[in-house]
């Protein structure tokens, strides 16, 4: 797990990126996966004021009360999340002062973080990893966090072997589109099925790895 600080942009210094212990008896496991619980919820609700309810063709409820379940480390998935320091400078202290205890994370020696951001990773099958569940809170998107977690879940899929990696998402949400061409994914035809009519199916084919 990498808990070290990543400088992201000049607006968001000292961005920890945090991945899912492969250890299920790990300290921080419980807590982490309460937070994308809670993440993941964010986003359902984000998505349902867009008109879209993914619950309508996806298990979302039965994913949840599995967790981490197909983004296990042990099923060659994975989770990153995004987290700031709960004491810091300025502008984040009032950005974080009523985070919901979800999302609250201690971190020993340096202290509570929130998680501000998430994204999940697993197996597709064929060498293909799939790109699931990319959130980040509104007030800290424009700043390179979703960058910075793409960053860590590409790593984190060329670790456990694959050789590209998929995702879907939809047109009315231009800045995750923009995010995903901007680190090379091209358009591709549906892997998956998704009913719903702006859906936008996207691969990125890694080099070297066979």
């Amino acid at each position: 797990m990498n808990t070290g600080l990543l400088e992201c942009t000049p607006d968001w210094p000292g961005i920890s990126i945090l991945e899912l212990p492969h250890s299920p008896t790990s300290i921080l496991t419980a807590s982490l996966i309460r937070a994308f619980s809670f993440e993941c919820r964010q986003f359902f609700k984000e998505l349902e004021g867009l008109g879209v309810t993914i619950g309508d063709f996806q298990a979302v409820e039965e994913e949840l009360s599995v967790l981490p379940g197909k983004y296990s480390p042990t099923c060659k998935g994975g989770i990153w999340f995004a987290a700031i320091p709960s004491i810091h400078n300025g502008d984040l202290v009032d950005r974080v002062r009523n985070s919901s205890p979800e999302v609250v994370i201690e971190m020993g020696c340096l202290g509570p973080h929130i998680v501000v951001g998430c994204v999940a990773l697993r197996d597709n099958g064929a060498g293909k990893g799939e790109l699931k569940r990319m959130y980040v809170e509104s007030s800290f998107r424009g700043g390179g966090v979703g960058r910075l977690l793409l960053d860590a879940a590409e790593r984190g899929a060329k670790e456990r072997g694959y050789r590209m990696l998929v995702l879907d998402t939809l047109r009315r949400l231009p800045s995750a589109l923009s995010l995903y061409k901007r680190n090379g994914f091209k358009e591709t035809g549906p892997y998956c099925h998704n009913p719903i009519e702006d859906a936008v199916f996207l691969q990125k084919e890694f080099e070297g790895v066979i």
